[in-house]
């Protein structure tokens, strides 16, 4: 994605509060209707990983979880 200079993020401080801030994402995966975006409550570990880690979960009931089970997402 082209990403003019004026609008880049580079502070990881800033980044990580904004992930903190706003623990939300979709998750974009191609099923046999065609692409599907869910939202997904995330939570931000700044101490896990290099440059921290995103975690989240998807319920059995959410039929998400067989559509997307072994499938690249985004």
């Amino acid at each position: 994605m082209y990403l003019p200079p004026h609008f880049a993020q580079l502070d990881p401080a800033a980044l990580h509060a904004l992930m903190r801030e706003h623990p939300l994402a979709a998750l974009v995966s191609l099923g046999d209707g065609g692409l599907t975006a869910d939202h997904l409550p995330l939570e931000f570990d700044a101490k896990a990983g290099e440059q921290g880690t995103l975690f989240g979960h998807v319920a059995r009931a959410n039929p998400l979880w067989r559509a997307a089970a072994g499938k690249p997402v985004l």
